[in-house]
């Protein structure tokens, strides 16, 4: 089970939003000669993990329990990088880490807040 406060939710949706770009991206310049690590087919679980999150804030008041499942991995992959390359405010930053420590990833270090 994973659950995420509606307060970082919308840095969640950026984070998957940025994916969706790099792999459609990636995909229109490589065609059907996909590199090692690259799956065209993950532009539509993101496309799913972005829905889901906007219709689950609709639905909550303050967390989100996104139950558990490949696309957990898959989200919670994604938030190293997001907050590697944004300026966070402690709280948010906080927020992330603990959805992150939820659901870690095998080799993969959380960063350390930019200021």
């Amino acid at each position: 089970m994973l659950i995420v406060p509606l307060a970082v939710v919308n840095h969640l949706i950026r984070a998957v939003d940025s994916e969706i770009a790099r792999l459609t991206a990636m995909r229109d310049a490589v065609g059907d000669d996909w590199p090692d690590g690259f799956d065209a087919n993950d532009i539509p679980l993101c496309e799913r993990i972005r829905a889901d999150l906007e219709a689950q804030c609709r639905e909550s008041s303050n967390a989100l329990d996104l139950g558990s499942g490949k696309h957990n991995w898959f989200l919670t992959m994604l938030i190293p990088p997001y907050v590697a390359r944004m300026s966070l405010p402690e709280n948010d930053y906080q927020a992330l880490k603990h959805v992150y420590d939820q659901w870690p990833i095998d080799g993969m270090v959380f960063p350390l807040r930019r200021t």
